[in-house]
């Protein structure tokens, strides 16, 4: 648990295994009210910053230093509700994909109905599921399609000179 919390906010940083703590403890308190997969989300969460954010959260927020050094942290605030906005919005959908696969596998013979997102319907019939993979795939492709003008803004935001 530890080592999770640590690499979760950043082995590099003196506060990244508080930031780290911090994220955990409330990941896990929330998440476990409302899922019996918490420990399933938290290890891909950990997955994730590995794979991708090898700095941890403290690495991710450090990042941002030279765009605000620079003044142009500002221009970053667009192509991130653009992008990430979106990029939840599908990862939402892949959650209840996986909580909708929980339930029909897992429920007793009869216990059709589920409540997910404060909504109640019926996990064995085939709307609510062709809704997730419609709101993964939406959401998903629409952060894919705005990734590059986020990069390019990262780009701007982070080099010296050009428009202020």
């Amino acid at each position: 648990m530890i080592l999770l919390v640590t690499f979760l906010g950043g082995v590099g940083f003196f506060f990244g295994p508080i930031i780290g703590a911090v994220a955990f403890t409330l990941l896990q308190t929330v998440l476990s009210l409302q899922t019996e997969l918490w420990a399933f989300y938290a290890g891909t969460l950990f997955v994730a910053t590995v794979m991708f954010f090898p700095g941890g959260l403290a690495g991710l927020m450090m990042m941002h230093v030279p765009a605000f050094r620079l003044g142009k942290a500002n221009h970053l605030i667009v192509p991130y509700i653009k992008t990430l906005i979106p990029g939840f919005i599908g990862i939402l959908g892949l959650c209840a994909l996986v909580e909708m696969t929980f339930h029909f596998r897992h429920a007793a013979t009869g216990d059709n109905e589920m409540t997910l997102f404060w909504t109640t319907f019926d996990s064995h019939t085939i709307l609510p599921w062709i809704i997730a993979i419609a709101v993964t795939a939406i959401g998903l492709g629409i952060a894919r399609a705005t990734a590059p003008a986020l990069k390019e803004a990262w780009n701007e935001a982070n080099t010296a000179g050009g428009a202020a």
